[in-house]
């Protein structure tokens, strides 16, 4: 991946993770099947160690290791609706995590 496409690549990933987090508060409420969410985890965990490659800066890939952890922690045990607020919350922090790593991109190409 070219350093140039992460901005982009972080933006979808931010854009997908908004989406699981809505289906996964909806699993809350009401029976829904998250095997499909799972998936989508999975496609975003490949995402990140896509982008780790390509990063430079040694903060930003720890930052983006963070945000791995977190989503990796929210596809543990998906079936298991006990705790899918934390995984909710969990992948909110991935979330903001990508936020920040954005602004820090952006930040540095002002720069």
């Amino acid at each position: 991946m070219k350093y140039e496409d992460i901005p982009i690549v972080i933006n979808i990933l931010i854009d997908r993770l908004d989406a699981l987090i809505d289906i996964m508060f909806v699993s809350t409420q009401e029976v829904i099947d998250l095997g499909n969410v799972n998936y989508e985890l999975n496609i975003v965990l490949d995402k990140i160690d896509m982008i780790t490659d390509s990063m430079e800066d040694s903060n930003e890939k720890s930052m983006l290791e963070s945000a791995k952890y977190n989503v990796t922690y929210a596809t543990l045990d998906i079936m298991d609706n006990v705790n899918i607020v934390d995984k909710i919350n969990r992948l909110r922090l991935a979330k903001n995590t990508m936020m920040t790593i954005k602004t820090n991109l952006y930040n540095d190409e002002l720069d």
